[in-house]
C-alpha cells in the first residue's frame, strides 16, 4: 500500500520519551530520596534493638526554656564489662526537643537526680548510650512503603515508555485499557478514601471526643508561666498557633500544663493568636479544667471553636473517593462489547482459549484518563504554587517581583488548563456510554458483519448520533533525535447519522470490509488500526466520543 503523508506529524516518538522519562526520574527520585532517609533511621533502629540494657545513675537532668520549645539535658553515669561511662544523651540525637509541658514533668521525674534508671549501651562502642530508644519499625517501615508509591509510578513510567511493544495479536489475552484503567482509578480511590478518612478522625472526631468528655472536668485556678505565639514555618507558607504553659495545684500537689484547646492544629492569623496571647500575659491568674480522673490533664478553653472543622475538610477526599469508585463500578466498560448475550459470552470464552484476541474491543478508559489528568494537574499545580505563594508575598511586602510574575504567568495558565481539562474528563464520565456487540466471531476482508449497539445513559441529551468506520494507516520514523508518527486515513465510511432517539437508544449495523484493502496489522514501526467510532453531539456538556478497536483478519477464520 502506498503510503501517503499527512498534515499534522506528532513529534511522539523520542522528544515525548525524554520528556515523560525525565517527568518520571524527578517524581521518582523524590520518592526515593525520602526512602533513603527513611531507611537510614530504619538502619538505626534496627542496630539499637541490640544495645545491651545496664543500670544507670543519673547525676543531672534539667529542662531549659527554648523560644518556642524546651530542651532537655541529662547526664548519668554507668559501667559496662567493668569500666566506667559518663553518659548524656536522651536519645540518638544530640539535641532533645519537644513542644508540651507536660513532657517537661514527666522527665523530670523519671530522671530526677541520684535516682536508678535504665540506660541502652552499645556493644560495640560502650561510650554510646541512651536512655530511650526506639523500637517500633512500624512508623518507618509505613513511610518507606508510602515512598515506594512515588518510585514505583516514577520509574514505571520510564521503563513502560522504553519498554518494546509487541503486536497485539501475538498476545493471549482479552484484558483492555479500560480494564488497565479501572485499576489505576482504584488504587487513587483507595488512596483518596484513605486521606479523607483517616485525618479527620484525628484532627476531628478524637478532639471533639474530648472536648465532650471535658463538660465534666472541674475548674482549677492557675498561674500562666508562659504565653507565646508559635510560628510553623511550611514550604510555602508560615502558620500560627497559641501557647500558654500555666501551673496548679490538685489537693497540694503541683502539676503543670500546656493545652490551649484540644485541637492542637494551626493556622493562618496572627493578629488573633496575638490577642489570646495578650488577655493571659505571664504571672497572671486563669481558670483551667482538670480531669478528675486524672490530675495531670488539662485545658484552657474546653470547647474547641470553628478551627475544629477545618478538620473536616478531608472529608471531600473520601467523598471523591467514594463517588469515583461507584461510578467506576456502575459504568465499567466491558472489553470486548459483548455484555448481555450469552452466545457473545460463549464466544468470547472459546476466542480466548485458542488465543484469538477480540473482534472488537474499546479503546481507552474514561475514568483512567480523568485520573491520570488528575494526577497530572495536581502535580504541575503543586509545583507551581511553591513558587506563586512565595511571589505573592514579596508583592504583600512591597518588593514588586514584577519579572517572576510575567515568568509564572504561562505556568499557571497552564495549570489552570490542567484544571478545566481534568474537570472536563470529570464531566465526562457522566456522558452516555456506547456498547457495541459482534454478532459473529470474526470480522474479515470482503466480508460484510453486523453489530448490535446500545447507548447507555440518557439518550434524549443526545442531539445526533454518528457512527463511523475507520481504518488508518501509521508509521512511525526518526529523523535525527526525534522520532514522529504519521497517520493517514485510508477509509472512512458513516455506518449511522441520526437524529432520532428511539434510532439512537439502540440498533445494528452492518459493516463492510472492502476486499482490495489491509487487514489489521501491527508492527514496531508500522500500524493498520481498523476502528469504530460512536460520536454523540451533547449541548452544554463533553460530547460522546467513544472508539471500538476492530481486529479484521485476512480471511474468515472458522469457528
Amino acid at each position: 500500500m502506498q503510503f501517503k503523508h499527512r498534515a499534522g506529524r506528532q513529534a511522539s516518538g523520542t522528544a515525548g520519551k525524554v520528556f515523560t522519562s525525565i517527568f518520571g526520574l524527578v517524581f521518582g527520585s523524590i520518592g526515593l530520596s525520602f526512602a533513603i532517609v527513611v531507611l537510614v533511621g530504619l538502619r538505626q533502629t534496627v542496630q539499637m534493638k541490640s544495645w545491651v540494657v545496664s543500670d544507670c545513675v543519673i547525676e543531672a537532668a534539667e529542662v531549659h526554656d527554648a523560644d518556642e520549645d524546651y530542651q532537655f539535658t541529662v547526664r548519668y553515669r554507668y559501667e559496662y564489662e567493668g569500666s566506667r561511662y559518663i553518659g548524656t544523651r536522651y536519645t540518638s540525637t544530640d539535641d532533645y526537643r519537644f513542644e508540651s509541658i507536660a513532657t517537661k514533668q514527666e522527665l523530670l521525674t523519671a530522671y530526677d537526680p541520684g535516682t536508678t534508671a535504665r540506660c541502652f549501651v552499645n556493644p560495640d562502642n560502650p561510650s554510646q548510650a541512651v536512655l530511650k530508644r526506639e523500637t517500633s519499625l512500624l512508623p518507618g517501615v509505613g513511610s518507606v512503603l508510602f515512598a515506594s508509591i512515588f518510585v514505583i509510578i516514577g520509574y514505571g513510567m520510564i521503563v513502560v515508555t522504553w519498554w518494546p511493544r509487541r503486536p497485539p495479536v501475538t498476545q493471549a489475552t482479552t484484558e483492555t485499557g479500560g480494564t488497565a484503567g479501572r485499576r489505576i482509578g482504584l488504587l487513587f480511590c483507595s488512596v483518596f478514601i484513605l486521606i479523607g478518612l483517616v485525618i479527620p478522625y484525628f484532627a476531628f472526631v478524637k478532639p471533639l471526643q474530648r472536648q465532650r468528655a471535658a463538660r465534666r472536668w472541674i475548674p482549677v485556678e492557675a498561674e500562666v508561666l508562659k504565653s507565646a505565639v508559635r510560628s510553623h514555618r511550611g514550604d510555602d507558607s508560615t502558620t500560627y498557633s497559641v501557647y500558654i504553659a500555666y501551673r496548679y495545684e490538685i489537693d497540694g500537689i503541683p502539676y503543670e500544663g500546656d493545652r490551649y484547646r484540644f485541637s492542637s492544629s494551626s493556622s493562618s492569623g496572627h493578629a488573633e493568636k496575638a490577642e489570646i496571647v495578650r488577655q493571659h500575659p505571664v504571672g497572671s491568674r486563669i481558670t483551667v479544667y482538670v480531669d478528675p480522673a486524672d490530675s495531670a490533664e488539662s485545658v484552657v478553653q474546653r470547647e474547641a471553636g470553628a478551627s475544629l472543622y477545618l478538620g473536616l475538610i478531608p472529608v471531600v477526599f473520601a467523598v471523591f473517593g467514594f463517588l469515583f469508585l461507584i461510578i467506576m463500578l456502575r459504568a465499567a466498560p466491558a472489553s470486548t462489547a459483548g455484555h448481555t448475550a450469552g452466545g457473545t459470552m460463549t464466544r468470547q470464552r472459546n476466542r480466548a482459549k485458542e488465543k484469538i484476541p477480540p473482534a472488537v474491543r474499546r479503546s481507552g478508559s474514561r475514568v483512567g484518563a480523568f485520573f491520570l489528568m488528575l494526577f497530572i494537574s495536581i502535580f504541575w499545580n503543586g509545583i507551581v504554587s511553591v513558587f506563586l505563594m512565595s511571589t505573592i508575598k514579596e508583592w504583600q511586602s512591597d518588593q514588586r517581583p514584577v519579572f517572576s510574575t510575567l515568568f509564572l504567568t504561562p505556568f499557571v495558565l497552564a495549570g489552570l488548563g490542567l484544571i478545566g481539562a481534568a474537570f472536563h474528563f470529570l464531566l465526562k464520565i457522566f456522558s452516555p456510554v456506547a456498547e457495541l456487540e459482534p454478532m459473529t466471531d470474526s470480522l474479515s476482508l470482503g466480508k460484510s458483519s453486523v453489530l448490535r449497539f446500545r447507548i447507555r445513559g440518557n439518550v434524549q441529551r443526545i442531539t445526533q448520533l454518528t457512527i463511523t468506520l475507520t481504518a488508518r494507516e501509521e508509521a512511525t520514523y526518526s529523523r535525527g533525535t526525534n522520532t514522529y508518527t504519521d497517520r493517514h486515513v485510508f477509509l472512512e465510511q458513516t455506518r449511522l447519522k441520526t437524529m432520532d432517539p428511539k434510532q439512537m437508544a439502540s440498533g445494528e449495523i452492518t459493516v463492510n470490509i472492502p476486499p482490495g484493502t489491509m487487514h489489521s496489522f501491527e508492527a514496531p514501526h508500522n500500524k493498520i488500526v481498523w476502528s469504530l467510532k460512536v460520536s454523540g453531539t451533547i449541548s452544554h456538556w463533553p460530547d460522546l466520543n467513544d472508539e471500538f478497536i476492530l481486529n479484521v483478519n485476512p480471511r474468515e477464520v472458522q469457528s
